[in-house]
């Protein structure tokens, strides 16, 4: 038996169960957060609040149908507790970035994912997360605030808690540059069709929605070869064809976006440009279409440093700012800045 504090994951290996599973090509993973927030001076409501979030996920290797090589399912499940946080501090961009304002037990994804043309060409389909896909910012992925994660400029994203029925096409054109573009069912966005808890049908059948969403995002890796430090840069655009209200009281036929992301590594613990320690600094912006959207511009900027001290490699600390320059037909006199400072404690191994 391996000892509590050095096991990689905190039960263990199952009796060896894991590790043939992986061998097999079927990987299994469970996540577990709670978050709390309490108003301490002003907001809307002075109260404490928790979320709480499972979310189970399955990973398997279909190479063996005889499909292609590179053929892999994968399946997310989670449960969202009802928490209000958001609601008690009255932020625009949220606070919290699993509360949903709902309790929600579902199959948040499963699609099919084929890597073809010698890892040139890659195709997914099925019930998608529109974030692992686009606007992405990988060295903020530890914050808490929901616009890290991406920019609350992006109308109709089908992101959590309403991942949607999409296709998307990955393509390499060379070692630095990629080209990704996606079609998703649009129907949460205006519609209101909670896709989360849905299937295709609404992406096929018009009766509740015929909404659709289209992203499309160039992304410029600076990693490969002898770069001495790795970087990334992204920039999308985005679509939903719905019928959107306009704040003057007319609607809009649809509504158009942009969004550009940055990351360079800054410092590494060695001269390695492989490493995947040290201190990343990261940018983000986007815009959309104020006659519409209550947040017309998003400016944010942030640094995670990976491994804080000796003999805590796994450890992380980050600081990350954020403008909501909030769209003056909205009705709003004041832009909105957030802060966050965050810790990572690595307890196991």
């Amino acid at each position: 038996n391996i000892p509590w504090l050095d096991r990689d994951r905190l039960l263990g290996d199952w009796a060896g169960i894991r590790t043939e599973a992986e061998a097999g090509g079927i990987e299994l993973d469970a996540t577990a957060i709670l978050d709390f927030g309490f108003v301490l001076d002003g907001g809307l409501d002075r109260r404490g609040e928790d979320v709480r979030a499972l979310d189970l996920n399955l990973t398997m290797d279909l190479g063996w149908l005889g499909l292609g090589e590179n053929l892999t399912l994968f399946a997310d499940m989670y449960s969202i507790s009802r928490g209000t946080i958001d609601g008690a501090v009255g932020t625009a961009q949220g606070l919290s970035n699993i509360e949903t304002g709902a309790s929600i037990d579902q199959l948040a994804e499963i699609w099919l994912q084929w890597i073809l043309l010698e890892n040139r060409l890659r195709v997914k389909v099925g019930k998608i997360e529109a974030n692992s896909e686009f606007a992405a910012v990988d060295a903020a992925g530890e914050f808490l605030n929901p616009s890290a994660g991406f920019s609350p400029t992006i109308a109709g994203f089908p992101t959590f808690p309403d991942p949607s029925f999409g296709v998307v096409l990955a393509g390499r054109l060379s070692d630095r540059l990629t080209l990704t573009a996606g079609l998703f069912d649009g129907a949460a966005g205006v519609d209101g069709v909670p896709t989360g808890r849905r299937g295709p049908k609404t992406l096929f059948d018009d009766e509740k929605s015929d909404d659709l969403f289209l992203m499309a995002e160039a992304g410029l890796d600076w990693s490969a070869g002898d770069a001495a430090r790795p970087g990334r840069a992204t920039l999308g655009l985005w679509h939903h064809t719905g019928d959107w209200a306009r704040f003057d009281g007319g609607t809009e036929d649809g509504t158009t976006g942009f969004i550009a992301t940055v990351q360079q590594q800054v410092w590494s613990p060695s001269d390695a440009a492989e490493e995947t320690g040290g201190l990343n600094v990261f940018g983000q912006y986007g815009w959309a279409d104020g006659d519409v959207s209550a947040v017309e511009h998003h400016l944010a900027a942030g640094l995670w440093l990976e491994g804080t001290f000796p003999g805590r490699e796994a450890d992380g600390a980050g600081l990350y700012a954020t403008l909501a320059a909030l769209s003056s037909d909205s009705g709003a006199d004041s832009d909105e800045w957030i802060i966050e400072g965050t810790y990572r404690l690595h307890l196991l191994n």
